[in-house]
């Protein structure tokens, strides 16, 4: 949804639903496997995805409701520094226009 699965609006006729996708994925994993015996559960991402392990792993770790086992988030990178790099270029805010 652009928003690291958290959107949940409607913006000039453009639907951004990624909250509702995460929760729906999460249900259907719960109620399709016996994920909920598991020992652990690793939740990962690389770049933008380790930003979504951020943001969702405590409301993920929720909504499985392991019986006993845990879940472990295990993000690669996800930082994104509102610094200028070293020839003191702000490069962030040039990058997402």
């Amino acid at each position: 949804d652009g928003a690291s699965f958290s959107g949940d609006t409607v913006i000039d006729g453009l639907h951004f639903r990624g909250s509702a996708i995460r929760r729906a994925l999460i249900a259907d994993l719960v109620a399709s496997t016996d994920i909920r015996t598991s020992e652990q559960v690793v939740i990962s991402g690389g770049s933008a995805g380790a930003s979504a392990v951020y943001y969702h792993i405590d409301r993920v770790a929720e909504d499985l409701d392991l019986e006993s086992g845990q879940v472990l988030g295990l993000p690669d990178a996800g930082f994104f520094l509102d610094l200028k790099d070293k020839d003191g270029v702000d490069c962030w805010p040039a990058q997402m226009k």
